[in-house]
């Protein structure tokens, strides 16, 4: 049955956006440099635009106009304008805008969604969906963990593959989702005709555990409380109003109150009031830095999607460490608000607050006013669907990853059409003007999908060059990483890369030309400034080389500036050691004994500190180091640096 003021071709709207999500969960494109994400980035760009085309020309057909969602259209539209404003005023516009366009698709989902959907039933239909698609992909899961993985779409011996990442690609990815579909089957099982569907809790929420994600715990059993708190004040206040205030203050404070007893509890038995595993102190230094860089640019922040570009200068030196240690730095804060703060500024961090808050808000009201039970039941999880998205966003990037992402901005559009449900839209031929931004709203969705599958062609080629480099086919990589920095030019990784193919295949100034244009594009990408610094040292060693000096000195700059952003870089360390090592031997060739001695010092302790910061040649720089030691008539020192690198390198005929 048709609800009211629904269009006639709603139902293939619902049809159409069932089919995406189904899709987006379940997607994998092995080909693409990010096998579980980039496919769906692309599919939110297609279904974004073939679903608003869709509405808007069928309701022009209808002579109905579109309907105007109530409840989140202002916030949701300002959100959408900060994040424009911010990246095309950021240092790194076309980096800004892939994340922009991604923002601008969802919000169509959302208007899709709000024109979709009325009714609880329908709802229903499209969490029920979303359950069987994370079903499908979690017991995917499993078969990755036991090794049997029929469809392997990376590396399996990796430890992330082990750590059940499904479909999404990332443990943390799959938890953000498994935590909604947690409370869309309770929601679904809460009715006799759907009591099977809690069959999908056991599968759930042992996916959820295996993924050690603790958040989610966190998450689900707040907005269970909430629900709960907003229950039982409300048969006390009687009114809907200040009973959801009240619950949810009740439940911000006990929550707080449950962290500081945890942090006592930690305290009196570590001496330390939080837990001190590598992960999470590497979220807590993210939280600072994030904070620092928003005090830095409160306004409008850095840009969408800019925090992996700007965030080095900001590196504590835990940060540091670990990426000297394991190349690995984050991409998100991990919390969602002090990201979209970063990203948009603070006015943006607040819109997007406000936006959950009153979801949830709106959710609670529907379940302690709506008569009908269905509707009750269904405020009820939107409530507790909202609320668990913001609380899992304080210990995660859930906004940012595709499926949770996708389902926070289709979520909302139902429950704006399930608000709007009472009201009839009269037909009636609409205006001129409704013509026209319906067809500018198509015009820039076309164009954000041009732009998209560009982006998306690009990750496949980027896929493509690895692949050559792995197999030493250096000519076809430089080849393939051409045409994907044709198609993306503001992927520093293109230029970066074209620069280590031409490195290895000898091409010097080539290389540097590539290093210098991604540095432009990330100047805070600490290894383009070693691998710069490593080719102008080779280049200063070439016989063609007409200013070695030069060249030394670029050398000694860039890998200065890498240790600037990272102080225990072995690499930089390295390039400096070999340096002083170069223009000790030049002064000693040109007898300034004086000038050669301080140089073979500075040679002796940057080889020295790249040794002890592990750094991957271990024998080639002992072998350095007795050189420059000899040099100096440290003998004994000479003969032990010696010793060292046979021990490093037994075969080693040097």
């Amino acid at each position: 049955m048709q609800a009211s003021g629904e269009l006639k071709t709603a139902k293939y709207l619902r049809a159409g956006t069932a089919v995406f999500v189904f899709l987006l969960v379940l997607s994998l494109f092995p080909f693409a440099a990010d096998p579980a994400n980039d496919i769906k980035i692309l599919l939110y760009h297609w279904a974004a635009f073939l679903l608003a085309a869709w509405l808007l020309v069928s309701a022009w057909l209808e002579r109905r106009p579109v309907q105007r969602p109530r409840l989140f259209l202002g916030v949701l539209a300002i959100f959408l304008a900060l994040n424009l404003a911010a990246g095309l005023g950021s240092s790194y516009v076309g980096h800004s805008m892939v994340e922009v366009r991604k923002f601008f698709s969802l919000f169509l989902l959302y208007i899709v969604a709000a024109n979709a959907y009325r009714t609880p039933a329908q709802v229903g239909r499209l969490m029920l969906t979303l359950c069987a698609a994370v079903a499908l992909s979690t017991g995917y899961a499993f078969f990755q963990n036991a090794g049997l993985d029929p469809f392997p779409w990376a590396d399996t011996s990796l430890p992330e593959y082990a750590e059940l990442p499904a479909t999404f690609g990332n443990a943390n990815f799959a938890a953000h989702a498994l935590i909604l579909c947690i409370i869309m089957a309770i929601y679904l099982g809460s009715r006799a005709r759907r009591i099977w569907c809690l069959a999908f809790l056991p599968l759930f929420f042992l996916h959820l555990y295996l993924t050690n994600q603790r958040g989610g715990v966190v998450a689900i059993a707040a907005a269970l409380a909430l629900v709960l708190a907003a229950t039982l004040l409300h048969r006390r206040l009687k009114r809907p109003g200040p009973a959801i205030v009240a619950a949810m203050t009740l439940v911000i404070v006990f929550g707080a109150l449950a962290v500081g007893a945890l942090a006592a509890v930690q305290f009196a038995r570590t001496g330390v009031a939080f837990p001190l595993k590598r992960p999470l102190l590497l979220r807590y230094h993210a939280y600072g830095g994030a904070v620092k860089m928003i005090a830095e640019r409160p306004v409008l922040g850095y840009g969408p999607g800019n925090y992996v570009i700007e965030n080095a200068p900001f590196w504590s030196g835990f940060e540091q460490e670990n990426f000297a240690v394991k190349r690995a730095m984050n991409d998100h804060v991990h919390n969602d608000l002090l990201e979209i703060a970063v990203d948009a500024g603070i006015p943006a961090a607040g819109l997007y607050l406000t936006f959950l808050v009153t979801a949830t808000a709106a959710g609670l009201y529907l379940y302690l006013t709506e008569r009908d039970a269905a509707r009750r039941r269904l405020g009820a999880a939107f409530a507790a669907l909202f609320w668990a998205f913001l609380v899992d966003g304080l210990f995660g990037f859930n906004l940012r990853v595709p499926v949770s992402g996708a389902i926070l901005f289709i979520l909302a559009g139902a429950l704006e059409g399930v608000w709007l449900a009472p009201a009839e839209s009269r037909r009636r031929p609409p205006p001129l003007s409704a013509l026209v931004w319906r067809g500018a709203v198509i015009v820039l969705a076309w164009v954000c999908l041009v732009f998209d599958t560009r982006v998306f062609a690009s990750q496949v080629l980027l896929q493509r060059g690895n692949g050559a480099v792995h197999w030493g086919d250096y000519g076809a990589a430089a080849h393939v990483y051409a045409n994907g920095e044709r198609l993306a030019p503001w992927n520093w990784l293109f230029a970066y890369k074209r620069g280590i193919a031409a490195s290895r295949q000898g091409h010097t100034d080539e290389a540097i030309a590539h290093f210098e244009r991604a540095l432009e594009r990330h100047p805070n990408y600490v290894m383009t400034l070693v691998r710069l610094g490593q080719t102008h040292l080779d280049r200063s060693q070439s016989p063609s080389t007409s200013d070695p000096a030069t060249a030394l000195e670029r050398a000694d700059d860039y890998a200065k500036q890498a240790l600037a952003l990272c102080a225990m870089l072995p690499e930089a360390e390295d390039v400096l050691g070999r340096v002083a090592f170069a223009r000790a031997a030049a002064a000693q060739n040109q007898a300034s004994e004086g000038v050669a001695i301080a140089l073979w010092r500075e040679a002796d302790r940057h080889l020295g500190r790249a040794i002890l910061l592990e750094a991957e040649n271990p024998g080639e720089l002992y072998t350095l180091l007795a050189s420059a030691r000899w040099a100096q008539d440290d003998l004994a020192g000479a003969e032990q640096a010696l010793i060292q690198a046979v021990k490093a390198e037994p075969g080693s005929v040097d």
